[in-house]
């Protein structure tokens, strides 16, 4: 039981360790969209190293809705790919329709890459070639990755998001802390709304949920 719960921690530490931004900017639904004057009123905030787009959203394929993330060929993402790659920069810009999918998405559906698979999103349906299956649990292992240009495209988002994830200058929880306030404000300040999270904190969760199973488990265990 002991090594049962030690594995199931490290599994759940594993969906963090692919994280490379240190906060992150949400426009909730109803709130105005996240455009190019809000990607340079985040960059140009001091503290802020980089600033990478992110629109998440939801797809219908096999009767089932799957998360799905519009990102570029260059995220604030560890890639960790079980079988082919991520797209490329080409890909991207240009918002062909190519998709890395999920472990789980990929068993389920029995997927892997050049595989043609039709999906319905909010502007109708559209086909995509998966190009990459991920090792990463995010979602569950249902998640799936296109460029973000296409599903800015093909959902009618145009030139916005609803995500902007931060890499910041400042290593320390306070820095950190100082550095989202201000990005927060200054979106606030231009008449954008934006829910904040930071990584920091949601590993300090995690580790507090990682704890508790691995006191339930051992209990139940009797170690």
């Amino acid at each position: 039981f002991l090594n049962m719960a030690i594995s199931f921690g490290r599994e759940l530490d594993k969906d963090f360790a692919i994280i490379d931004w240190d906060a992150s900017m949400y426009a909730p639904a109803g709130a105005p969209g996240l455009d190019t004057a809000a990607i340079e009123i985040a960059a140009g905030t001091e503290g802020v190293k980089r600033v990478e787009p992110v629109l998440a959203n939801t797809i219908e394929y096999a009767d089932e809705t799957y998360p799905v993330y519009g990102m570029t060929d260059t995220p604030l993402y560890q890639l960790e790919l079980r079988e082919g790659r991520w797209f490329t920069n080409d890909e991207a810009r240009l918002g062909l329709p190519v998709a890395v999918v999920g472990p789980n998405a990929a068993r389920v559906n029995g997927l892997e890459p050049g595989d043609t698979i039709t999906v319905t999103t909010s502007g109708g349906e559209a086909d995509l070639r998966i190009v990459g299956v991920d090792r990463n649990q995010q979602d569950s292992g249902r998640a799936i990755y296109v460029p973000l240009r296409w599903l800015q495209d093909t959902t009618g988002w145009g030139e916005s998001t609803n995500m902007l994830w931060l890499s910041m200058t400042p290593t320390d929880d306070r820095g950190i802390d100082r550095t989202t306030n201000a990005v927060e404000d200054a979106l606030t300040a231009d008449g954008y709304r934006v829910a904040p999270e930071k990584l920091y904190a949601l590993k300090a969760d995690n580790e507090a949920a990682n704890d508790a199973i691995l006191n339930m488990i051992t209990m139940v265990g009797g170690v």
